[in-house]
């Protein structure tokens, strides 16, 4: 079974905030289930609350 991790962020960029930390957890979600069925399980969830335009944040 295999074991997988998300990376989700949010986004500075207002065109972009329609994909929130929880859409884009329902994104990658689907994409695993529609590779693996419902033979995987997530071990580890990151979210970056921060923006990626800013390297200092926590967990860099």
């Amino acid at each position: 079974m295999p074991r997988v991790a998300f990376y989700t962020r949010i986004s500075t960029d207002e065109d972009h905030q329609k994909f929130s930390l929880d859409a884009q957890k329902d994104r990658l979600e689907a994409y695993c289930k529609s590779q693996y069925g419902d033979d995987w399980t997530l071990h580890k969830l990151f979210r970056d609350t921060e923006s990626g335009t800013h390297m200092n944040r926590p967990g860099l």
